[in-house]
């Protein structure tokens, strides 16, 4: 085996091929006829030059002993590949007694399995959302999975559009936001409607999504959800009212419910603002109320 010891300066032409000194390529080529492979290495800021047998013998090595799968051994390549990465992890659905570990060796973990246009996929997200709230916070970040809007199903011989009603698909977006879901869209985008584009384009709902924001389910029932989301820097509070039974419902929640400081026989209400519908309203008698439809939302800003 040759080994070369010292430091030598080389330089890439505008092409990256790397010069290897002339000294080196003859006792190079005298040991062996193979084929070299040149890499960068590491842990060094060298490049390290193999014969093609062993770099071969060496990635079945690296092979047989990592495992893509594990969060602590995906850190090896997070902190020597030279740049910032995001690390998305699709454990589906990742498990709540380990969500140390996603939120120390990852950025963001489905918690889900493949969540497609079923409303009882929906339903079922809230209950996820309620478990994985408090893990929620710069740099870790749950995962609902992709939004089903739009055509869906290409490539999977099923091509057609969502089954998700325009309210579920409000429903949807607004607990993605209001929780801090990640947020891709599962769809075929040079098909995608006016309609759906402007479920996605909120900016008041996206809004919510803000670095300093923090989400938190208020109350859940197997009827309906209520859920807040404050920037806590600058105080705007979004408040989404989720009906989840299928019948048109009435739903309300005081703000005292929200812990917010009411002066005693104060009759001043306040403002309302619908995100969806750009429509403004009062409370009455400090208390937020609306008719919301199955499956459907009413998301405000408050104040």
């Amino acid at each position: 085996m040759i080994q070369f010891l010292g430091n030598i300066e080389a330089k890439a032409d505008a092409k990256g091929r790397v010069f290897i000194p002339a000294t080196f390529r003859k006792q190079l080529q005298a040991a062996s006829e193979e084929r070299l492979v040149l890499r960068k290495d590491v842990y060094q800021d060298c490049l390290v030059l193999y014969p093609e047998s062993v770099w071969f013998a060496t990635q079945n090595q690296l092979r047989c002993r990592l495992n893509k799968w594990n969060a602590k051994q995906q850190m090896i390549f997070r902190q020597r590949c030279g740049r910032p990465i995001v690390l998305s992890l699709s454990p589906g659905p990742a498990h709540i007694d380990r969500a140390w570990e996603y939120c120390t060796y990852a950025n963001m973990w489905r918690i889900t399995d493949d969540f497609w246009d079923d409303w009882s996929l929906l339903k079922a997200m809230f209950v996820r959302c309620e478990m994985w709230q408090d893990h929620v916070r710069a740099g870790c970040f749950p995962d609902c999975d992709m939004l089903p809007v739009g055509r869906l199903g290409k490539g999977f011989g099923q091509e057609r559009m969502t089954k998700f009603s325009i309210e579920e698909q409000k429903t949807m977006m607004t607990l993605w936001c209001m929780f801090r879901s990640p947020l891709m869209i599962g769809a075929e985008l040079t098909l995608l409607d006016e309609r759906t584009l402007s479920l996605l384009t909120n900016r008041e709902l996206l809004a919510c999504l803000g670095e300093n924001c923090k989400g938190t389910q208020v109350r859940r029932t197997e009827e309906q959800a209520v859920w807040i989301n404050e920037d806590r820097t600058s105080g705007r509070l979004c408040v989404a009212l989720f009906n989840l039974s299928d019948e048109e419902a009435v739903l309300s929640v005081t703000l005292e419910e929200l812990q917010r400081t009411v002066a005693p026989g104060s009759e001043k209400e306040t403002v309302l603002f619908e995100l969806w519908t750009g429509e403004e309203s009062h409370t009455v008698s400090h208390r937020m109320e609306a008719v919301v439809p199955a499956h459907g939302v009413r998301v405000y800003r408050v104040g």
